[in-house]
């Protein structure tokens, strides 16, 4: 080589130390995808999930070009995406750097390692190279296990987990369900094959916590809810995930952005998606035997918060707050009234009036002019009159009524003020937090309450045969108070 090939050597190397120097202090994006399974039923849609996913990495989330690696299909294998995990994602990137991991394939399960799982089964990604073994499971899964030391070491980077796979509500549940593969992302080794009973382990397997935690530095996303089952959008075409489509749309095309104010927090856009995963199943019983629950892992402080932020930033208004934490339909129909009339003058008297079609538990708030908020409904005279926080179904809730023993007047703070009346068809697990505000008192920390107040009616709900959301519904009416 004379010596002009060395100096363009030289640059080339130069350029490229450049460029491994560059990325490696940089944000990082790992996106999976698998439809063509080699010793498994293949998919439909996965490829498209990354593709799509990957566009949004690019113009939303603002990332570079060689911020991003894909796996699809061949590439996807056992060893090829270990090894994305430990060296793109892990090695690459650095303390507060952002760090994108997607998954769409098949999830499943094998025989918990180390005792660690009430089911006794760990959970798993399907790579592409997963092929049967001599005793009736699988080789060359990926284990929970295996994931979980990963993302431990992430801890001080800014992480999202997106699973859009079987029972990924740990990150991937699977019943063995011998179903149509083209809608559900399951296995089926075949009516040939040796199969496991997973029913005797569905109880344990519904109630069980998710395999990452949410924290200000990771959040979770998972398609459904363990024991359920992620299925493919059978409505559009070319193929995507029910929840993949409906995630990107949700922030891309801001749908999920409930009170209109320009951004979608992460209550708005998990409210957007269970509603829009019930909405898809209803349609196709058939094929969502089990429902659609999604799934969301953060900490609760940051529910408010737009989607993919990690830090507090400036605290929301109140009222903001409320409408960002509270982003939900009446799907119910409850009614909410303010009587006489929804004006009045310092002074005048004003009820309230809830009903509801079915039997729930009711919580009425106030967030006045100031951003003040107050739990008027249950309160200390409810309690007295063994009423608690029981709704009887077309039965109106008064407030004040009689047993009360006094009026509400209107009074200051002047100006423009909402009720908010949420109506819960299942008993979500308040009791501890409404009891300790029931003195129809200014609320010393409305944000902490507010998230305490939400937080449980996010979380699915297990006191059914299959795990589903909560059931609740939210009303709101505005007031004015003037002299």
């Amino acid at each position: 080589m004379n010596h002009k090939g060395y100096r363009w050597l030289g640059l080339l190397l130069a350029l490229s130390l450049f460029a491994i120097q560059t990325a490696s202090g940089a944000d990082r994006a790992l996106l999976v995808g698998i439809d063509q399974y080699l010793k498994v039923k293949p998919l439909e849609g996965s490829a498209n999930d990354v593709q799509t996913m990957r566009q949004f990495v690019l113009d939303t989330l603002g990332y570079r070009p060689d911020q991003i690696q894909v796996l699809l299909d061949g590439a996807a294998t056992r060893a090829g995406i270990l090894s994305a995990l430990d060296r793109w994602l892990i090695e690459g990137s650095r303390p507060g750097d952002r760090v994108l991991f997607y998954y769409s394939g098949h999830g499943f399960q094998m025989p918990d390692a180390d005792g660690d799982e009430k089911d006794r089964l760990d959970e798993t990604l399907v790579s592409v190279d997963t092929e049967p073994d001599d005793q009736g499971g699988y080789r060359n899964m990926i284990s929970d296990d295996e994931l979980k030391t990963r993302f431990d070491r992430l801890a001080d980077r800014q992480t999202t987990v997106i699973i859009d796979s079987c029972h990924s509500g740990t990150i991937t549940r699977s019943l063995l369900d011998p179903g149509d593969t083209r809608a559900r992302k399951t296995l089926d080794p075949g009516s040939s094959r040796p199969t496991r009973d997973f029913s005797k382990s569905l109880a344990d397997h519904r109630h069980e916590e998710s395999l990452l935690k949410g924290n200000g530095r990771r959040v979770v996303w998972s398609a459904v809810a363990a024991a359920q089952v992620a299925l493919v959008d059978q409505e559009i075409t070319p193929r995507s995930g029910v929840f993949t489509g409906r995630f990107l749309a949700g922030l891309r095309d801001r749908k999920a952005d409930r009170n209109g104010n320009g951004q979608v927090s992460y209550a708005e856009l998990l409210d957007y998606l269970r509603q829009e995963s019930e909405g898809y199943c209803q349609r196709h019983r058939g094929d969502c035997r089990l429902g659609l629950t999604p799934t969301l892992e953060v900490d609760p402080v940051y529910l408010g918060q737009p989607v993919f932020a990690f830090e507090a930033g400036n605290p929301l208004p109140v009222p903001e707050l409320a409408t960002e934490l509270l982003a939900h339909a009446n799907s119910l129909q409850a009614r909410l009234e303010i009587l006489p009339g929804a004006a009045f003058r310092v002074g005048e008297v004003m009820q309230i009036r809830v009903t509801s079609p079915r039997d729930g538990y009711l919580v009425v708030l106030d967030l006045n002019a100031r951003g003040q908020v107050t739990q008027i409904f249950p309160n200390e005279f409810s309690d007295k009159a063994g009423k608690g926080n029981r709704i009887t179904a077309s039965r109106p809730i008064t407030i004040p009524d009689a047993y009360y023993g006094f009026q509400f007047k209107a009074q200051e703070p002047l100006g423009r003020g909402q009720l908010l009346a949420i109506v819960s068809e299942d008993p979500a697990p308040l009791d501890g937090l409404l009891a300790r505000h029931k003195d129809l008192q200014v609320i010393a920390r409305p944000e902490a309450y507010l998230t305490a107040l939400t937080e449980p009616l996010r979380q699915p709900w297990t006191g059914d045969p299959f795990n589903r959301q909560v059931e609740w519904s939210l009303v709101k009416v505005e007031y004015e108070i003037g002299r």
